[in-house]
């Protein structure tokens, strides 16, 4: 007889399915204007303009990988890592801007949202289900080794 999955198990898999929704949605609503996202990750003021150019091409596919392996329950430490990593350098980038003013769209989902307080929380909510998934996950391969 089949027992039925614990609680735990179903919300670190609907942790999973969100964050890789998610992130692969959010990758793929800026991978086809890569310049687009280089301007808008210039206007946080953290990087140069030729570091940004590189960001607009690398971080769509990024999010689509990390998003997909989340998905497809494979590569799980890694992804979990990868999407903890980069919710926190948003975090960063997000409260750096809003601490300094600035009036900016995050470019977050290729949309003109402007980075408010909301911004803010939702960043610091999904820095914090990347961090317990990531927890989670290395609990589970310490246990499994």
């Amino acid at each position: 007889m089949k027992t039925p999955p614990s609680s735990s198990t179903t919300g670190t898999t609907a942790a999973r399915i969100g964050t890789g929704l998610l992130f692969a949605g959010s990758g793929l609503t800026k991978i086809t204007d890569p310049h687009a996202l280089a301007e808008a990750i210039t206007r946080y003021d953290l990087v140069s303009p030729a570091l940004a150019q590189i960001g607009g091409h690398f971080l769509p596919w990024s999010e689509i990988v990390i998003g997909g392996a989340l998905l497809l329950n494979v590569w799980r430490s890694g992804a979990w890592l990868s999407a903890c990593g980069f919710s926190a350098l948003f975090m960063v980038a997000v409260a750096s801007a809003w601490g300094r003013g600035l009036d900016i769209s995050c470019g977050c989902f290729a949309t003109a949202r402007t980075i408010d307080a909301a911004s803010l929380l939702f960043n610091a909510a999904l820095l914090a289900v990347t961090t317990w998934g990531l927890r989670t996950e290395l609990r589970r391969a310490t246990l499994r080794d």
